[in-house]
């Protein structure tokens, strides 16, 4: 007996056509099934994307409204009128100096600051620094995150303040010639000499009865303490938290890397848009290489970012 073995598909017309027929219905399949993938993915990344977005607008919201809140304190804070006639007082007797004899003078003052403890204990514990003193008990929240509370004048003296965790001379100080200001908030920056924490600091004008500016209110933050109880307890998922930064991608605050840390620059740049909005990027600035879905929006009173 034989057997005949036939090979599938044959060639010739009949085997072609069966190659037709299987490429006709499987190619839409493949071709179906790839946009579906494509689509989905897409689809899926805008939902989780706007979640994102949404999120951080939220959170960018809180914290400008954090903000906010305390400008209006401290510069009510400085309008008190016991401040005003303090500083206004020590102006006029810098005045009384030449300007040769008065940095002189005032280099002295610095070196006493540093090294003599009743020079120091008279600017901690004058009338416009018990004054200072005051103003805390009643906003204990915030008061906890602050590290020094001080007056300057008008040549960025240090006038008065609550404890000795600021210069004598101040490159930071409302200046008598920022007429119109309302005041300034730095960028964080490291404070070498206590302890090495990133701080930033708030600055209002004292203005006379005039209007004139005639020293400034200033009051240091340390930013991991002022940002984390608003930042640090949102988290979502495995790995989902709230950053905070600054348009440099200087990490604020953040509840894995540390205050200071920096985030690449093409990692800032996606993330850092002047409207809400999210990004998928090629790393997280975490130490991960893979794509990652970020969403993130400004925070208009200081131009930081808060980010997802």
């Amino acid at each position: 007996m034989t057997f005949l073995t036939e090979k599938f598909p044959q060639k010739g017309l009949k085997g072609k056509l069966i190659w037709v027929m299987l490429g006709v219905g499987i190619a839409p399949l493949l071709l179906a099934t790839v946009i579906s993938y494509t689509q989905g993915n897409k689809s899926l990344q805008g939902v989780i994307g706007a979640s994102f977005k949404a999120l951080a607008y939220e959170t960018s919201t809180k914290i400008d409204l954090l903000i906010q809140r305390e400008i209006k304190i401290n510069r009510r804070f400085s309008t008190h009128p016991s401040l005003g006639l303090f500083i206004k007082e020590h102006n006029k007797r810098l005045e009384k100096f030449s300007p040769k004899d008065r940095k002189r003078h005032l280099e002295q003052n610095k070196s006493l600051w540093a090294k003599e403890e009743t020079f120091a204990k008279e600017l901690v514990q004058n009338s416009a620094a018990r004054q200072l003193k005051k103003f805390f008990p009643h906003y204990e929240k915030v008061a906890a995150s602050t590290i020094a509370v001080y007056l300057t004048g008008k040549y960025g003296v240090l006038v008065a303040a609550v404890n000795q965790n600021q210069p004598y001379l101040n490159s930071i100080f409302i200046n008598h010639t920022n007429k119109g200001k309302a005041g300034t908030i730095s960028d964080i920056y490291l404070d070498g000499v206590k302890g090495g924490q990133y701080i930033f600091q708030m600055s209002i004008p004292v203005k006379n009865s005039q209007g004139k500016v005639i020293g400034g209110f200033h009051r240091i933050y340390s930013a991991k303490n002022f940002f984390s109880p608003f930042i640090e307890t949102i988290l979502f998922g495995e790995t989902g938290h709230v950053m905070l930064i600054n348009s440099k991608g200087v990490v604020i605050d953040c509840p894995i890397l540390p205050t200071g840390s920096r985030l690449p620059s093409i990692l800032t740049k996606s993330v850092t848009g002047a409207q809400p909005s999210w990004a998928t990027t090629e790393g997280n600035g975490h130490g991960s290489e893979e794509v990652s879905i970020i969403g993130y929006s400004p925070i208009l009173t200081t131009g930081t970012t808060a980010k997802y």
